[in-house]
């Protein structure tokens, strides 16, 4: 039998059930809730009273009946507590009901309570639980919250894959979850599947993922680059309205691109202030875990419970420069530019300040470190970026492919863009990769010392995350190119600072999938100092709603509706 449980508004002895009570009793389910559906009314069970205690009123009797109720048990919450909502009633126990949701944008890798493969429709089924069951408390502020969590995390009981089958294979399943991830089930969140990667959190693209098929990215035409390497979830934020957030992680940029290109929030957060034990780190010097959502309060409720109190001994000052750096505004187009700048105007007026446009290299050309010489700030940090990451990034996985040739006697299979930039790190020394981080410590002490001295105090930087242009899915990426010097998505990493990245238009074009005018979403990032995340979510959050914007976006085709 399948019925609901009616205990979200408790009766108590002599209370009267009216057609009133009844009806809104329903219509909060209904609103609230994507799982109940009115057909669980065949059966209420009603708590707080017993039968001989209630009455119910002839307009309830008659609203019952329209219902459809077949049977009605009434029980004492002294005898026994049930959670409200929808439940199928086996062995005269009420079992909690789960909705089933087709993974229609191949995001997840693995679906969470209980998982469930179609072979008809030949997607994952992802089981999402009542939100009636929640009820959000000072202990678990998260209560309900639906999660997906990026396949670079350890769960109890799940095998980490990386998107590497070769990895898959080599491990077994993990024995704890990690403590990020554990810091979320313990307020509350409900993690409901694993979530797709460019392969061992590298950069890839749709044609070069070989051993897991790339996620669909919902925007536009539905045949773009879904970005990474935290693509499953920023797919899955973008394409499905009953996921609240989505976990990723970011060395340099693998949780904000896919923000950018799926057309949702996202925030790189302080870094140090999510724990790190049980994620697969590449770069332990940039990695820190990520989170994407299409509603930026939800964004910022979130990360009020995740973070704890991890900020609270940091001292955030209010903002007192906006900064446009120039330099990494040149190779952006006309259309997302200008759309930025409109923006970061009504910032301006927000604020009450004027942004300063600065070049970085002009800068360092008119007042550079001591340490830097006469090298200009291009030369200096030309390799930096590259030596540091790519040498640690190569080492973190030694151990990885020793126990997999001796788990098998053959090296694992890795895919292209991750082959080329594993060859090209093996012939980096310890020595450069040392030099290369003393330059990017010297670079961060150069701009905050520059930029943010007792003058200044914080600063709001305004960046673009990519250039955005049709990027197909069935186009092969441009030859592959190694990083150089301080990179728009590498400066957040390297002053360790949040960046939050907030959708603000579409730019249209000519798709030659749907042959008809198809909407590109188009974000921007502001970073600010470290300790400055909620602040930051309520900076942006206000002035989006003063000036007439949107603060969540849509699932699907369209951020915005049309």
């Amino acid at each position: 039998m399948s019925g609901s449980v009616q205990n979200g508004n408790p009766i108590a002895p002599n209370f009267h059930i009216t057609k009133e009570w009844l009806q809104n009793s329903v219509n909060n389910y209904v609103s609230k809730d994507d799982v109940f559906r009115k057909e669980f009314l065949a059966g209420i069970i009603f708590v707080g009273a017993g039968e001989e205690e209630v009455q119910i009123t002839e307009d309830g009797k008659e609203l019952l009946d329209r219902f459809g109720m077949r049977f009605s048990v009434y029980l004492n919450t002294a005898s026994e507590r049930l959670m409200p909502g929808p439940c199928v009633v086996l062995n005269h126990k009420a079992l909690e009901v789960s909705r089933l949701y087709p993974d229609e944008n191949g995001a997840f890798l693995a679906a969470l309570r209980p998982g469930i493969y179609n072979v008809h429709e030949k997607a994952l089924s992802i089981a999402v639980p009542s939100r009636l069951r929640y009820t959000n408390t000072s202990e678990t502020p998260l209560a309900g919250l639906r999660v997906a969590v990026k396949d670079n995390f350890n769960l109890q009981g799940l095998r980490t894959s990386l998107c590497n089958r070769a990895y898959f294979s080599t491990y077994p399943p993990c024995n704890k979850t990690a403590k990020c991830i554990q810091r979320l089930i313990d307020v509350g969140a409900v993690i409901v599947g694993t979530t797709k990667l460019a392969s061992f959190a590298a950069t890839e693209e749709p044609t070069q993922c070989v051993d897991y098929q790339a996620p669909w990215n919902p925007r536009a035409d539905g045949y773009q680059s879904p970005a990474g390497s935290s693509s499953g979830s920023g797919a899955a934020v973008g394409a499905y309205d009953w996921l609240d957030i989505g976990i990723g992680s970011d060395t340099s940029g693998s949780g904000r691109r896919p923000g950018h290109w799926n057309g949702c929030f996202a925030m790189r957060p302080t870094f140090g202030v999510i724990p790190v034990d049980g994620m697969v780190s590449s770069f332990e010097m940039f990695d820190t875990p990520t989170f994407l959502g299409r509603d930026l309060q939800q964004m910022r409720d979130f990360a009020a419970a995740w973070y704890g109190n991890e900020l609270n001994n940091r001292i955030v000052y209010p903002i007192s420069a906006i900064i446009w750096p120039s330099d990494f505004w040149t190779f952006i187009n006309p259309a997302q530019e200008s759309l930025a700048k409109a923006f970061t105007s009504e910032l301006e007026a927000f604020l009450g300040l004027h942004r300063k446009d600065i070049s970085f290299a002009a800068e360092w050309a008119t007042s550079p470190p001591e340490e830097a010489g006469l090298e200009s700030l291009d030369d200096f940090t030309k390799k930096a970026s590259r030596d540091s990451f790519w040498y640690d990034d190569y080492h973190a996985f030694d151990k990885f492919r020793e126990d997999c040739w001796k788990k098998y006697q053959k090296s694992p299979y890795i895919s292209p863009p991750v082959r080329v930039q594993w060859e090209a790190a093996r012939n980096i020394t310890k020595a450069e990769r040392d030099e290369a981080i003393r330059r990017l410590l010297i670079y961060r002490g150069w701009f905050l010392s520059q930029f943010t001295n007792a003058n200044c105090g914080n600063v709001l930087v305004i960046l673009p995350i990519e250039n955005i242009s049709p990027r197909y899915r069935d186009e092969p990426p441009a030859p592959f190119i190694a990083p150089t010097g301080v990179t728009t998505l590498m400066l957040g990493p390297i002053l360790e600072g949040p960046e939050l990245v907030v959708p603000i238009g579409e730019i249209p074009y000519q798709s030659k999938v749907s042959g008809i005018e198809e909407h590109l979403p188009v974000s921007i990032g502001l970073m600010a100092l470290p300790g400055s995340d909620l602040m930051l979510m309520d900076l942006a959050r206000e002035c989006l709603k003063k000036a007439g914007r949107p603060t969540r976006v849509h699932a699907g085709r369209h951020m915005f509706k049309k």
